[in-house]
């Protein structure tokens, strides 16, 4: 039997094994450009919860030259990966 745990407002995935979930952690680096609003929109309609960060020195301060960045789990993906990351789920 699956146990769901819901801890924070995070987005639940399944492990492996299918006993277990994982959380994850979802941030969007966003300066609201078009990409960054297609991004935004995407996840709203996968209902994947997430944080948003718009404050430019953060997003400068952690290296990015574009936005969106969508960072999982301390990871951190391009525009492109990030897409495909939420379209698999």
């Amino acid at each position: 039997m699956v146990e769901c745990i819901i801890l924070y407002d995070t987005h639940l995935i399944f492990s492996k094994n299918k006993k277990e979930r994982k959380k994850s952690m979802v941030k969007l680096y966003t300066t609201n450009c078009p990409k960054c609003r297609v991004l935004e929109t995407k996840l709203k309609q996968k209902k994947i919860d997430f944080e948003t960060i718009t404050d430019i020195s953060v997003i400068q301060e952690k290296g990015f030259m574009e936005a969106p960045i969508l960072e999982i789990d301390e990871i951190f993906y391009p525009f492109s990966e990030a897409v495909k990351w939420v379209n698999g789920h």
